[in-house]
């Protein structure tokens, strides 16, 4: 044999220095994409524990993705508006010689939630609330605006829930009602304190706490 043929290719020296480190790569006929995926049908009884398993699942206050229950936050707002109309709403000052009421929510914005935290449901809520208000004083209606820029649990339980209050179209012949109007509506901080006491309880049941 020659000595030219008894010699080792490079690859062939390299693949014998590597020794048991070589490998080899192998590309499939599709250029070496993955395989696609095909669906398998389940079998009944197969739906019937994966349906049980969901049920379990969401018993305990998390999804069935989220099984674990280690975080999970859902969208109350729209309840938490609601529920929040319902309990002031009607709310009204004591007037020696009138009488005065909210009689809606104008804007309502910010964000109400519950948060699962591995099985333990938690509440919680920061929102700006502008109410409607009417107040009828010597046979005049006042009509305007309170604002509470943030309800929250800090500001209820803590007492620190601020105001402000506006009359919607003011006139010069009545201001001096209108001025009554607005003090009695600030009046009434202390009992819309309370109704959003009892929503914030109201809340903790909802979300299970």
């Amino acid at each position: 044999m020659s000595e030219t043929a008894a010699a080792a290719s490079p690859l062939e020296d390299s693949q014998q220095k590597k020794g048991d480190l070589s490998y080899h790569f192998w590309a499939g006929k599709g250029g070496g994409a993955a395989p696609t995926p095909t669906a398998k049908k389940l079998t009944s009884e197969e739906a019937i524990a994966l349906e049980r398993s969901n049920s379990s699942s969401l018993g305990t206050g998390a999804s069935a993705w989220n099984a674990a229950g280690t975080w999970e936050e859902k969208d109350f707002f729209g309840w938490a508006k609601d529920s929040i109309k319902e309990h002031l709403v009607g709310l009204g000052p004591t007037l020696a010689a009138g009488t005065g009421e909210i009689t809606g929510i104008e804007k309502c914005t910010g964000e109400a939630n519950v948060v699962s935290v591995r099985g333990k449901m938690r509440h919680g809520y920061d929102l700006d609330v502008t109410f409607e208000w009417s107040v009828s004083i010597d046979d005049n209606e006042t009509k305007g605006t309170m604002r509470i820029p943030e309800i929250s649990m800090d500001t209820v339980h803590d007492d620190e829930l601020q105001c402000e209050v506006k009359v919607t179209k003011p006139k010069k012949a009545h201001a001096t009602q209108e001025a009554q109007a607005c003090t009695s509506m600030k009046s009434l901080l202390p009992a819309i304190r309370e109704a959003l006491l009892k929503f914030d309880q109201a809340f903790k049941m909802k979300a299970g706490g």
